[in-house]
C-alpha cells in the first residue's frame, strides 16, 4: 500500500509545482481619486492578489507612509489604524485635503518573506488624489528607491484611456523593466484562465510602458526590479529582494453614445424603459408580415455592425445609429430590429448591458418610429428624390438629438452626478447628427429613384380601403371634386364608384392590383394610380354587396365589403377594365360631363378593412387573360 501511494504523492507534488504563482500587489487605494470640493479622503493599505480578491497576506506596520503635496512630504504614520481583511492584518488612514492640487500618497511596507518564491518582497506603492479637481502636480516624484513617473495624468481617466509611465530606480530610467498589471476585480469578472489574471508588459529602452485599461475600477502597475543588496531569509541564507514600483489609477466607466451599460441606472428608470420597450416591440411584431421580416432582419444587421464602430469623444463615444432611416423604412418594426441587435451586442461584446436593454431600445427606436410615422408620409409624397432626401436627413438629425436627450434624461433621473456626462453627450450629438443626416439623405434619395416602395413601412403600415359613397354617415367628410349621388333602390345611368387605398403608417400604394365583385361576379379590375386611387363603373342596378379587394404584391392586402346603398357615380380611371357581370370585358369609357354634376351633396366614407400576411410580387400586376375571362381572384383570401 505504501509503494502504491508513492506515485500519487509524486503526482500531487508535481501538480503543486505546476500551479501558477499569482502576483502580489501592495494596495494603497483611496476612497476617490478626485475630490471636486476637497475634504477628507480615506486610504486602505492591503497586501493581496487584486484580481482574485485575495487571499490577503499579513501586513506588518508600514515602514513609511506619507503624502507629497505642493512639494512638501508629510509623514502620516500617526494616522494609521489597524484593520483586518479576513484573517490578515491591514491598515487604514484618513487625511484632509484643503488646498487645490494633487496629493501623492505613498507607502513602503516592511519586507515580506515569500517562501514559495524564496525571496523577500518590498513594494513601494503610491496613488495620486486630485483635490478640487485642479489637475496640478500629478507628476511630482516622491523619491522612492524605485518609482514610476506617470506621463499620463493618473486621475480623471476613462475606460479605454492609455496610461503611460516610466520605470525609474534612484531617479534613473530602467530599460526593459518588466511591468505587471492587475485589476481590482470587485465586479467579479471571470478570467478565461490564469494567463488573463496578471497582464505583463516590457518597458522599452527608455523604461517607458503603456497600457489601455478596459474596465472601470482600480488598476495597479508594478515594475519589478531586483534590489542591489540581498537579505537573509528566516533559514539564515542570503536571498534576493524584489523591489516593486507601484502606481494605482482608477478609470471611470465610459458611457457609449445611446448604449448605457449595466449598473448605472436606477430600478424605476430600468422598469419604465423595459415597459415601453415591451409595448413598442409588441406593436412592431403585430404589424410585421412575412415580406417585412427580411427587411427588418437586414436593417437590424446593418445597425448591429454600424453601431459597433465607435469613435471616443470625451466621456462618451459616437457611432452611427441609422434610427431615422430605419424608422422611415420599417415603421414600428424598428423596435424589434433594434432590440435584437442590442441584445446580441450585449451578449457577444459586452456593449451596453442586459439590464439596460429596454432603456437603450427605447432611446434609439422611439425617435426613429416617430420619424417614420410623422415624417414618413411627407417623404413618400415627394416626387423629387432630392427633396425626399433632404427631409429624411433632417428627420434623421432630429432623431439623433432626441436619442441623445433620452440618454441624458435617463442618466439625470438616475443620479444628478451624471449631469456633466449628460451635457457632454448632448454636445457629441452634433457631429453625429450631421453624419446621420448625410447618410439617411443619400439612401432615401437613392431609393426614391430606384425602388420607392422600399420606403413603405414594413410594420404598422397595413392597408385600409376608403370608398366614396353618399349614404353612409360614418367618418364622412365632403369631397366637392368627387360629389355624387347613388343608392341601391335607384338606377343611375353612368354611375361610377371610387376608392382610395393607403398605408396606416403613411403613403399610398402605387400600381397595386385591385378587383371589384358584386354578388360573387366580377365588376372591374385594374391598378391604383399615383395617389392610391382607382374608379370603376357600377351597374345600373346594384343588387348585392360589392367586395373591393386590393393587393400591393408585397404582403399587404385590403378588403372591404360595401352594401348597395353605399354607391354613386364617379369618373372611370384610365387603365381600369370594367367587366359586366356575366358578360365580356367592356372598354373604359370617357366620363360624360353630366356625371360630374351631382344631384345632391355626397360625403367620403372610409370603409373598415384590415390587412393580411401574404406573398406576391413587389408591384401590383395587371389582369391576365385568365383573370379577365374568369374574373379577378379575391385579394382578401
Amino acid at each position: 500500500m505504501l509503494l502504491s501511494s508513492r506515485p500519487l504523492l509524486a503526482a500531487l507534488l508535481l501538480a503543486g509545482l505546476a500551479s501558477p504563482v499569482h502576483a502580489h500587489f501592495q494596495e494603497i487605494l483611496p476612497s476617490d481619486d478626485v475630490l471636486p470640493d476637497g475634504g477628507a479622503v480615506t486610504l486602505d493599505l492591503l497586501f493581496t492578489h487584486p484580481f482574485e480578491g485575495g487571499p490577503a497576506m499579513e501586513m506588518a506596520r508600514p515602514a513609511a507612509v506619507g503624502v507629497l503635496a505642493h512639494g512638501t512630504r508629510t509623514d502620516l504614520s500617526a494616522a494609521l489604524e489597524e484593520t483586518a481583511t479576513g484573517e490578515a492584518r491591514s491598515w487604514r488612514l484618513s487625511h484632509t485635503l484643503d488646498q487645490p492640487g494633487a496629493a501623492v500618497f505613498y507607502v513602503t511596507p516592511e519586507p515580506y518573506w515569500e517562501p514559495a518564491e524564496g525571496k523577500f518582497i518590498v513594494h513601494h506603492a503610491k496613488v495620486v488624489v486630485d483635490a478640487y479637481a485642479s489637475g496640478e502636480g500629478w507628476d511630482e516624484m516622491v523619491g522612492l528607491p524605485v518609482e514610476i513617473r506617470p506621463l499620463t495624468r493618473p486621475t480623471g481617466l476613462w475606460t479605454g484611456n492609455l496610461f503611460t509611465g516610466v520605470v525609474t530606480k534612484a531617479g534613473a530610467p530602467v530599460p526593459h523593466a518588466e511591468v505587471e498589471v492587475e485589476f481590482v476585480n470587485t465586479a467579479g469578472i471571470p478570467a478565461p484562465n490564469d494567463a488573463y489574471i496578471t497582464q505583463v508588459l516590457r518597458a522599452d529602452a527608455s523604461g517607458t510602458f503603456s497600457y489601455a485599461m478596459p474596465f472601470e475600477g482600480w488598476w495597479g502597475f508594478a515594475a519589478l526590479i531586483e534590489a542591489d543588496d540581498p537579505m537573509v531569509s528566516p533559514e539564515g541564507t542570503e536571498v534576493p529582494v524584489e523591489e516593486g514600483a507601484l502606481i494605482w489609477c482608477a478609470p471611470a466607466r465610459r458611457v457609449s453614445e445611446m448604449h448605457i451599460p449595466d449598473g448605472i441606472l436606477t430600478l424605476p428608470v430600468l422598469a419604465a424603459g423595459g415597459a415601453l420597450a415591451v409595448v413598442g416591440v409588441g406593436l412592431g411584431l403585430r404589424g410585421l408580415d412575412d415580406r417585412g421580416i427580411p427587411r427588418v432582419a437586414l436593417l437590424s444587421a446593418v445597425f448591429f455592425a454600424a453601431s459597433l464602430v465607435s469613435v471616443p469623444v470625451g466621456p462618451s463615444s459616437v457611432h452611427l445609429l441609422l434610427s431615422g432611416l430605419m424608422g422611415l423604412v420599417l415603421g414600428l418594426g424598428i423596435f424589434p430590429a433594434v432590440l435584437v441587435a442590442l441584445a446580441l451586442q450585449a451578449v457577444l461584446f459586452g456593449f451596453g448591458g442586459l439590464t439596460t436593454l429596454g432603456v437603450n431600445t427605447v432611446n434609439i427606436a422611439l425617435p426613429g418610429a416617430a420619424a417614420g410615422l410623422l415624417l414618413g408620409p411627407l417623404v413618400r409624397r415627394q416626387t423629387s428624390p432630392l427633396v425626399a432626401g433632404v427631409l429624411a436627413g433632417v428627420g434623421s438629425a432630429l432623431c439623433i438629438f432626441a436619442s441623445g436627450g433620452g440618454v441624458a434624461l435617463t442618466l439625470w433621473l438616475s443620479s444628478s452626478d451624471f449631469v456633466p456626462v449628460a451635457r457632454v453627450l448632448l454636445v457629441t450629438c452634433l457631429p453625429l447628427a450631421l453624419v446621420e443626416a448625410a447618410v439617411a439623405g443619400m439612401v432615401v434619395a437613392f431609393l426614391m429613384r430606384v425602388e420607392p416602395r422600399m420606403l413603405q413601412p414594413s410594420a404598422g403600415g397595413g392597408l385600409r380601403c376608403a370608398a366614396l359613397c353618399c349614404s353612409s354617415s360614418r367618418s364622412c367628410s365632403p369631397v366637392p371634386p368627387r360629389r355624387t349621388a347613388c343608392g341601391s333602390s335607384r338606377r343611375w345611368r353612368g354611375a361610377r364608384s371610387a376608392a382610395t387605398a393607403f398605408f396606416v403608417g403613411g403613403g399610398r400604394p402605387h400600381g397595386a392590383g385591385w378587383s371589384a365583385r358584386m354578388a360573387g361576379l366580377p365588376l372591374a379590375q385594374g391598378e391604383t394610380d399615383a395617389e392610391g386611387g382607382f374608379r370603376f363603373e357600377v351597374p345600373e342596378a346594384v343588387t348585392g354587396d360589392v367586395v373591393i379587394a386590393l393587393d400591393t404584391g408585397e404582403g399587404h392586402m385590403a378588403r372591404v365589403t360595401l352594401p348597395p346603398e353605399r354607391f354613386g357615380g364617379v369618373p372611370v380611371p384610365s387603365g381600369a377594365i370594367p367587366l359586366k357581370a356575366g358578360g365580356p370585358a367592356l372598354p373604359a369609357a370617357e366620363e360624360p360631363p353630366s356625371a360630374l354634376a351631382p344631384t345632391e351633396k355626397s360625403p367620403v366614407a372610409r370603409g373598415a378593412a384590415g390587412h393580411r400576411l401574404a406573398g406576391g410580387r413587389g408591384r401590383g400586376r395587371p389582369a391576365s387573360r385568365a383573370d379577365r375571362a374568369d374574373g379577378c381572384a379575391d385579394a382578401g383570401h
